[in-house]
C-alpha cells in the first residue's frame, strides 16, 4: 500500500517458522584450509526459497549449506585462522540458530580450526605389500584427536599421536608394488597434500642359508640365497637398508643380486637363534 489503506495482493506468500533445532553436528575440527563437510543434524531446515546458510563465527564466514531433509542439512566450513567459532544456522540468512547446547558451551555448539598439517618424511621408506609396517611419520600440525588417521596408497588406517611433529602408524597391505603417497588427517577426513612417498615391495621369499653355525664372536659371513633382494634393495638400497636378524640382534646386509645376499654373524651368546 502507498497510503495505508489501499494493499495490493502480491500472489506471493510468507511463512513463520518455528525456532531451528540442531540436535548434533558431524564434525567438530577441519584445517584452517577449510572445507570440511559438516553435517547438521536437527529439525525445521526448510528447502527454503532463500537458501540455508551456516554460520562460522561471524558474518564473514557464512556460506551457503546442501538441503538434505527437514533434518539434516551439510555446511562446508570456510577457511578461517585456527581458533573456536561458533557455528550457527539459519533458514533465511537473517535470523541464526545456536545449536544445541551453546550457552552451556557443549563440543557439538562449536566448531575447531587446527593449523595446517604439512609432512616432511617418513621412516621407514619401504615396505612388503603384504602390509604391517609401521611407519614414523614426521611433519607439523599433528594433534592428539580420536579421528587422527593416515592415509597409505589411499587406504586409510587409525594413527598414534607421538607429538605435534611425528605420528606413527602401520601401512595397510597393497595389491602390487609401487610408490604412493602417505597423508595425514587430524579429523579422519581432510587429508595432508604433497607428502612423502612409500614403496611398498614385493615380500621376499628365503631358500637356503649357509653356513648355519658360527662362533659366539660373531664374525662369520652368512649367504641367503632367496628371491626379491634387488627390489628390496633398490627402495634405500645401500649397505644398511636391508638387514638380517639374529635372534633379536640386527647385522646390516649386502645384496648380490636378485637371489642372494650376505650379512655377517653379530656376537651373540652361544645357543640356537631364529635368523630373519
Amino acid at each position: 500500500t502507498l497510503n495505508g489503506a489501499d494493499f495490493v495482493d502480491t500472489g506471493f506468500s510468507f511463512e513463520y517458522t518455528a525456532p531451528l533445532r540442531v540436535v548434533s553436528v558431524s564434525s567438530a575440527l577441519g584445517p584452517e584450509e577449510g572445507g570440511t563437510a559438516v553435517t547438521v543434524a536437527g529439525g525445521d531446515f526448510l528447502a527454503a526459497r532463500e537458501g540455508i546458510v551456516c554460520e562460522f563465527g561471524s558474518q564473514a564466514y557464512r556460506v551457503a549449506a546442501e538441503w538434505v531433509s527437514r533434518s539434516t542439512v551439510v555446511c562446508r566450513a570456510p577457511a578461517h585462522a585456527p581458533g573456536e567459532v561458533v557455528l550457527r544456522v539459519s533458514n533465511n540468512g537473517q535470523q541464526f540458530f545456536p545449536v544445541a547446547g551453546e550457552s552451556e558451551g557443549s563440543e557439538a555448539a562449536r566448531f575447531s580450526y587446527h593449523s595446517r598439517v604439512s609432512l616432511s618424511g617418513v621412516l621407514p621408506a619401504s615396505g612388503s605389500v603384504l602390509g604391517g609396517t609401521w611407519l614414523s611419520v614426521s611433519g607439523i600440525g599433528f594433534l592428539n584427536s580420536s579421528w587422527l588417521s593416515c592415509r597409505v596408497g589411499g587406504k586409510a588406517v587409525s594413527a598414534e599421536y607421538v607429538s605435534g611433529e611425528e605420528v606413527r602408524c602401520q601401512a595397510p597391505g597393497q595389491a602390487r608394488s609401487g610408490n604412493v603417497s602417505v597423508e595425514v588427517s587430524n579429523n579422519g577426513r581432510d587429508f595432508s597434500s604433497g607428502g612423502p612417498w612409500f614403496e611398498y615391495v614385493e615380500e621376499l621369499s628365503v631358500g637356503e642359508v649357509s653356513p648355519r653355525s658360527g662362533p659366539a664372536s660373531g664374525g662369520t659371513v652368512v649367504s641367503v640365497r632367496g628371491t626379491g633382494f634387488t627390489l628390496a634393495s633398490s627402495s634405500g638400497a645401500s649397505r644398511g637398508s636391508v638387514w638380517c636378524d639374529f635372534g633379536g640382534v640386527r647385522a646390516p646386509a649386502v645384496v648380490s643380486n636378485d637371489t642372494e645376499l650376505t650379512c655377517e654373524s653379530p656376537s651373540h651368546e652361544a645357543g640356537l637363534v631364529p635368523l630373519s
